[in-house]
């Protein structure tokens, strides 16, 4: 049986008629209880949304453990969403992305020789060492101490 069916066999009386009156005073309280439902999911997915969009790996988990706190505006909107996520990343860091330090320069494989290369093998990449020994066969036999 659904929920309005159960409300109004609850409200039957013993020759089988319903008081519209309390019938439909059942019926908004029924519409209340759906719409304060909607309005707790809806309060529950902005908070997720909020810790998913900071990145947060268990948005879920910081949604249900920061709702108490969460301040809603009269339009349902997040208000201290910002402030949640801050205080939340102070609390327990491990659940947001490390991000990993942008290193500048230039890869080993990537890189030019320093001048020591000139003056040995040591330095050379090997597509450096393959250019001098296509260039000056008998420098890149010096170097290589044959």
């Amino acid at each position: 049986m659904t929920g309005l069916e159960e409300l109004v066999r609850s409200l039957e009386r013993e020759d089988g008629l319903v008081p519209a009156e309390e019938l439909l005073q059942a019926a908004a309280g029924l519409t209340a209880d759906r719409e304060s439902t909607w309005t707790a999911e809806r309060r529950e997915f902005l908070l997720r949304e909020a810790f998913w969009r900071a990145g947060a790996r268990e948005a879920d988990y910081l949604a249900y453990r920061y709702r108490k706190e969460a301040v809603f505006s009269e339009d349902g909107a997040l208000q201290n969403g910002e402030e949640l996520v801050r205080r939340a990343r102070e609390e327990l860091p491990e659940f947001f992305v490390r991000r990993q330090p942008k290193l500048t320069g230039v890869r080993p494989q990537e890189g030019r020789s320093s001048g020591y290369a000139q003056r040995s093998l040591e330095g050379m990449s090997y597509a450096e060492r393959a250019e001098l020994f296509s260039r000056d066969k008998e420098l890149y036999r010096r170097l290589r101490g044959f």
